[in-house]
């Protein structure tokens, strides 16, 4: 119980990973890691851990195209990062921070490249919540389109992408679609998305095409800053959209 583990120093090929049945904190002080092979911080076990960024630290966590997971940090459990350092991640294989259960950044500065056609730069089978924290996304992937009988079924690369709900409770969010990313999506979750107050720019220069869908229709794809299956709620902030 109260385990920390600090990681500090760098590599060009490493990586860490952990197990553990108890909740830990994973502190990163001036840590540099590049996984030619791996995930660079693999961090299975569904339990609740905290990634800490230590003040005044700059960190940088990167994969490769070889990489054999899906993510720079892939977490199985609730996941929550605070700090005031700054993490840098570049993500060549897929995602940039993935967890089967919520992501939750606090007063964190955390700064993303996702490059892969149909990656995340924040990927959660819950809910993702920013409080406080300076978060940029640079989402330069694409769609792809999964052959199936009657047509094809998109999936496409987005910037923050959740299976419920996002909230932003203050700070910063800076999000950029290229035009390499056709049909990207800024902010997209399966539930709500609910701003309480922060500052919001989200850029997409990616178009869009038609194509044939799985039922054989044809249909369309394109870009779009915020996508919620739910609702959408505004109370306070600034918010600029440019698609």
């Amino acid at each position: 119980e109260g385990l920390q583990y600090y990681l500090s120093g760098s590599t060009n090929n490493g990586s860490f990973s952990l197990e553990s049945d108890m909740p830990y904190e994973v502190i990163l002080n001036n840590t540099e890691i590049t996984s030619l092979t791996n995930v660079p911080l693999n961090l299975s076990k569904n339990v609740e851990r905290n990634i800490i960024i230590a003040n005044g630290t700059t960190n940088i966590l990167s994969d490769s195209e070889d990489s054999d997971g899906k993510a720079v940090i892939n977490s199985k459990g609730a996941t929550n990062i605070s700090g005031f350092g700054s993490l840098t991640i570049n993500a060549n294989k897929k995602h940039g921070i993935s967890s089967d259960n919520d992501i939750n950044i606090d007063g964190a500065t955390i700064s993303i490249n996702h490059s892969a056609d149909a990656s995340k730069g924040l990927k959660s089978d819950c809910n993702i919540s920013l409080t406080d924290s300076d978060v940029t996304i640079v989402s330069s992937g694409s769609l792809t389109l999964e052959e199936l009988d009657l047509g094809y079924d998109p999936t496409y690369c987005t910037a923050i992408g959740a299976d419920l709900n996002f909230e932003m409770n203050g700070g910063n969010l800076s999000i950029t679609l290229p035009e390499s990313n056709v049909a990207g999506r800024g902010i997209k979750v399966d539930g709500n998305i609910t701003i309480f107050d922060g500052n919001i720019n989200i850029v997409s220069h990616g178009g869009g095409d038609t194509y044939t869908n799985s039922d054989g229709e044809i249909d369309s794809y394109k870009s779009s800053c915020i996508k919620a299956d739910g609702n959408i709620y505004f109370y306070d902030g600034n918010i600029i959209l440019e698609a």
